[in-house]
């Protein structure tokens, strides 16, 4: 409850003299502390009737609670009958014709659930308490026509009441000592001879912000917000307020920046005669205006000149025109819980905002102007710091048909060249002035405390406007708030860290599990996991989408799929990869898609059109000269005999289909038709001993067969590599099919394995358990991946290339831990890998074998990797084969910079012993990795029974049981010519590695 500070009875204090009864200049200002100290006004009625005087009104809140005491000095009773007891004064009571009405100056804290007041008309000289409508109107469905009041966007109750002094004369006569009353209580609320403030709407550790008006000479008032920078605290916070006055006057004529008027100075004790202006000298007759106010120029203050105003008691006042309400007063309703704590939930205003297309359109045009205001910024090379919805003001028009009004306040934080050299402390900006929520991720995970990338520090902006759009999306301030579930698996492994990385943990969780915005970089994974607990399995666009859906109250996320793209792109983890304030302003959400012409399709960017139109005339260029398929460039065998009847067929597939009406393969032993293959041997033979000289250095063909076929391709794209790691015990196996190019092929086969080497050396070197080191591993090898990709597409924009290149690369990678009998693969694309058990016996080869597949083929017609590529904005369709956006036959893959929003380079990663997938004690297996022109043509099966038919005709021929002896590479290339022969129309890669007891290996 507040206290009652004083009451006033209908004549002055009898205390003064009469001569002494004049009331005080209503051009001097207040102090601080007599603002804030609880207040009674006294409304003066002068009711004719003297009994009416003394009755008590039955106001419920206080009945009953009026009790008798003794006379006060200075009071001649209640009423024109006065006793020896008096009535205690309570607010409702009548005293002499005045009614008590409790308030407090700190506006809406004290009694801030106070309900409006039916008031009586007033016939005299009132001072009245009452809630102020908002100084905006309501919006009514900018655009919709037509307003109706379920296409209303409301406006918020503003905060506290203000005060409002009506001056009347009944029956002609003037109340003088009410006069002297009311004139007293204007001391209270003039800051100076220009601003009488009326109500304080905002407060925070810098300072607080009223609600002020000023009459001219004419009678006109008009608005004004006035902002008190706590100088008190010190030189730093007098600093910040002459920063934001030298903003505001550098930044006067943006449209959508709050207009500045001017500064001054003034003292904190009851004399205010020393009140200065350090902008202009303002009067009461001629308000400043924007346009008339001189350039500021920041007083020569050093720190300590700025510590002796401090300690003077000097208040530092920032004037600016009232530009309507916080975007945060619309967004946010305020409740109070049953424990005093202060909840902020979505308003009415949030609901109509997310709930129509009005709403959708009146929320365009906020993120609209938002931009134009940091693009305005930007431009002259300003960084604002602090964009949060406390600092952007709406004005809603009543009118329907005019947009929103939106301007961006509180420069304090900002940051120029000119503010970072001269009106920072030593250590220049800091975090201190910013707001944890709307930081970006090099703010807030910087070890050194700096406070913007210096660099490019308005892409700190840039996350800002982010989080904003989101937290209009969501109804919250927390849009990056843990679950609980999620808290509590965290804290489980976190007992012995401190609360500080616990806190970064949680955000760094919701950041790369949820929203998908943090995708770690190479390098980063394994010391996230020691620091932080953090698994990063991959993450994308689509994840994005569907964790705004999940956290929107309304479970409807964006319905605008170039709103969400939008955010995606002001939200990225790299400053250098966020969108521009300019390129977001002819972003798609607001001017519509960019759609080309030859293919339809629709792109939120103009840059991300002239990619793709590029990629067109790339693809048209490469296609005129290839002649992807229809020419042999080597001729095909004219006759194909079945091996048991020994009948002849044209065609492979004629022969075949007799083999197996006539159940000839299981007589004959062979599943395979026979025909003269000698000059596509020679030619794969060729191809292949000049591309295993440079895939291989450390094992020769007698253990690891290899075969590069050209095929009917007129380029050559696939690639095979195989190393050897005698320190780390392992051997790897891999194969690239290129596409659109060999460009991307050609950079992982130069990089891949050095990359994969000092990612596995580091991430193994505290790997103690078995547990820790199977996830070094994989951290290893996806830290290869996403590095591959990542430095092949820096390398486009650094190189000078003639045309753009679109080429992309599917890879796939097999580790083979000899002395552990363990594989280990990882792949993004359709290369796939198989395991296959053999035997050496002579006797009838086993028929039957069943392989293993050891890899994940990526094809977009998949059900995740469909959901994925349309939940990020693409589509599959079919055209021969599934395709991403009718172009690409895999979803992810190394490169393809043109489809990046849609395919990945996430590898797939897993591992087995293949000890235990072997057949009896005597068998071996064989590892196959290879190219989908292999696979096009041949399953599995197929490849397991060619295998396993041809090891055993060597073993046969070679009366030798032992593997070494078997010639890998010479199956390997009867393996490709076989697949050829059916019918392959793509480049054929196959590496053939035999997987036996560590005993039996050979390394010549």
């Amino acid at each position: 409850m507040c206290a009652i500070r004083r009451v006033c009875s209908a004549a002055c204090s009898p205390r003064v003299k009469p001569q002494q009864r004049r009331c005080r200049s209503p051009g001097r200002a207040p102090s601080v502390r007599r603002l804030l100290a609880p207040l009674v006004v006294i409304l003066c009625a002068a009711f004719r009737d003297g009994a009416q005087d003394q009755q008590l009104l039955a106001d419920r809140a206080w009945r009953g609670q009026l009790t008798t005491s003794g006379s006060r000095d200075g009071y001649d009773g209640v009423g024109a009958g006065s006793s020896s007891n008096a009535v205690a004064l309570r607010p409702g009571a009548h005293v002499h014709g005045y009614e008590l009405v409790e308030r407090t100056a700190l506006l809406g804290v004290c009694n801030h659930q106070q309900r409006e007041r039916e008031y009586h008309e007033p016939q005299a000289m009132d001072v009245v308490v009452r809630y102020d409508e908002p100084s905006v109107g309501t919006c009514s469905a900018f655009g919709a026509g037509t307003a109706t009041p379920d296409a209303a966007l409301p406006s918020p109750p503003l905060d506290g009441p203000s005060l409002e002094y009506q001056a009347r004369v009944h029956d002609g006569v003037r109340c003088v000592a009410i006069a002297c009353v009311l004139e007293e209580e204007a001391e209270l609320i003039y800051v100076n001879a220009n601003y009488r403030l009326r109500k304080k709407f905002d407060a925070g550790s810098h300072g607080e912000v009223w609600r002020a008006t000023r009459v001219h000479a004419d009678g006109r008032e008009q608005r004004f917000v006035l902002k008190r920078l706590f100088v008190e605290l010190g030189a730093s916070m007098l600093r910040m307020g002459l920063r934001e006055a030298r903003f505001g006057t550098l930044l006067q004529g943006e449209r959508h920046v709050a207009r500045f008027v001017e500064s001054f100075f003034s003292h904190t004790n009851d004399s205010l005669a020393t009140t200065t202006t350090t902008i202009t000298t303002a009067t009461m007759t001629a308000a400043p205006t924007p346009s008339t106010s001189p350039s500021f120029v920041f007083p020569a203050l050093d720190s300590a000149g700025a510590d002796t105003v401090a300690a003077a008691h000097q208040e530092l006042w920032l004037v600016f025109y009232d530009e309507g309400i916080s975007l945060r007063k619309y967004l946010y309703t305020k409740t109070e819980s049953a424990h005093s704590a202060v909840i902020f939930e979505p308003s009415a205003f949030w609901h109509q905002l997310r709930g129509s297309a009005a709403g959708e359109a009146v929320l365009r045009e906020i993120m609209r102007q938002l931009l134009e205001a940091v693009a305005a910024l930007h431009d002259r090379g300003i960084t604002h710091r602090d964009i949060k919805p406390s600092n952007i003001l709406l004005h809603l028009h009543n009118d329907p048909t005019q947009p929103p009004l939106v301007k961006l306040a509180d420069f304090g934080s900002a940051v120029d060249a000119d503010t970072l050299e001269h009106w920072y402390d030593a250590p220049g900006p800091t975090q201190a002035e910013e707001t944890r929520e709307y930081q970006p991720p090099e703010v807030l995970f910087s070890d050194s405390g700096q406070p913007y990338d210096l660099a490019q520090p308005w892409t700190y902006d840039l996350w800002s406007v982010g989080v904003v759009f989101l937290e209009m999306v969501l109804g919250s301030p927390q849009v990056f708030m843990i679950s609980s579930r999620a808290r509590a698996k965290l804290d489980a492994q976190l007992r012995q860290k401190e609360e500080r990385v616990r806190l970064k943990s949680y955000l760094l969780h919701v950041l790369t599990k949820e929203f998908c915005i943090f995708q770690p970089l190479p390098g980063q994974l394994h010391a996230l996991w020691d620091e932080y607990a953090l698994v990063s399995d991959g993450c994308h666009f689509g994840r994005f989408n569907l964790t705004i859906i999940e956290r929107d109250p309304l479970r409807q996320g964006l319905a605008d799929p170039w709103a969400l793209d939008l955010m995606w792109k002001l939200l990225q983890w790299t400053p250098s990869h966020r969108i521009s304030a300019r390129d977001a302003l002819n972003h798609a959400f607001f001017r519509g898609p960019f759609v080309c012409q030859r293919s339809g399709r629709s792109f939120a960017t103009q840059a991300e059109l002239d990619v793709h139109e590029a990629y067109l005339a790339a693809e048209e260029q490469r296609e005129q000269e290839m002649a992807f398929i229809v020419k042999e460039r080597y001729e095909l065998p004219t006759e194909f005999e079945c091996p048991q009847c020994h009948r002849r067929f044209s065609t492979i597939g004629a022969c075949e289909q007799n083999m197996h009406t006539r159940q000839h393969a299981r007589k004959a032993g062979s599943d395979f038709c026979q025909f003269d293959g000698s000059a596509l041997r020679r030619a794969v033979h060729t191809q292949s001993v000049a591309a295993a000289a440079a895939a291989t250095t450390e094992l020769d063909g007698r253990r690891v067969g290899v075969a590069l076929f050209q095929g009917k391709k007129k380029y050559m794209e696939d690639l095979v590599l195989v190393r050897r790691h005698d320190e780390l015990g392992f051997s790897m196996l891999a194969v690239m099919d290129g596409h659109l190019g060999v460009g991307a092929a050609q950079h992982v086969h130069t990089h891949l394995f050095d990359l994969l080497v000092r990612h596995l050396t580091t991430a193994l070197a505290n790997s103690t358990s078995d547990d820790k080191r199977a996830f070094a591993e994989r951290v290893a090898l996806r830290q290869t991946f996403i590095e591959l990709h990542n430095s092949f597409l820096a390398s486009l924009q650094v190189e000078q290339q003639p045309q753009v290149d679109f080429s992309g690369s599917t890879l796939t990678v097999v580790l083979v831990f000899e002395a552990e009998q363990r594989v280990l693969t990882a792949n993004v694309g359709d290369s796939t890998a198989i395991l296959v058990p053999t035997t050496t016996s002579t006797t009838k080869p086993d028929n039957n074998v069943t392989p293993t597949v050891v890899t994940t083929d990526h094809w977009p017609n998949v059900s995740d990797e469909r959901a994925r590529i349309e939940s990020s904005g693409g589509f599959v369709s079919f055209a021969g084969l599934w395709r991403v956006v009718g172009q690409l036959a895999v979803s992810r893959s190394i490169g393809d910079q043109h489809l990046r929003q849609y395919v990945t380079a996430e590898p797939s990663i897993a591992t087995f012993h293949y000890d235990a997938m072997a057949g009896d004690g005597t068998d071996d297996s064989v590892l196959v990795v290879a190219s989908d022109g292999l696979w096009e043509v041949m399953t599995p099966d197929d490849v397991a029974r060619f295998i396993t038919q041809h090891v055993h005709l060597q073993a046969t021929q070679r009366d030798n049981k032992h593997a070494d002896a078997i010639t890998w590479d010479a199956i390997a290339e009867q393996l490709t010519v076989e697949a050829y022969a059916r019918g392959s129309l793509d480049n054929l890669a196959v590496i053939l590695m035999p997987l036996t007891q560590p005993t039996t290996l050979s390394n010549r």
